[in-house]
């Protein structure tokens, strides 16, 4: 008599939420570059830093439809790594914001 042996298995699928930078622990092809910028909190005598990271990454400033730097995230362009990242607009400015005089 031939016995058998039967196990049943049951395959479970876990989504796991990548970070979506590049960063720690190693840059990752196409992904945005982490970048932020430094606090400081005096505490105690002292001052203590961290970063703050930008919550999309390394941006730079975009154009709005008619060519001047929006300043509106919907139009900066983010920097992947491994790619090039180009951006390009204007800012106007009046002659008195330019001009400078010496005291």
């Amino acid at each position: 008599m031939q016995t058998s042996l039967c196990q049943r298995k049951t395959l479970c699928i876990i989504p796991v939420l990548l970070q979506p930078f590049s960063g720690a622990p190693g840059y990752l092809l196409g992904f945005p570059l982490l970048a932020g910028t430094v606090e400081s909190a005096p505490s105690a005598g002292t001052t203590k830093q961290a970063v703050s990271r930008f919550t999309n990454g390394l941006q730079l400033p975009g154009a709005g439809p008619d060519g001047i730097c929006s300043g509106s995230s919907s139009d900066a362009v983010a920097v992947g790594f491994g790619y090039n990242s180009t951006s390009s607009c204007s800012v106007a400015y009046t002659l008195a914001q330019v001009s400078w005089r010496q005291a």
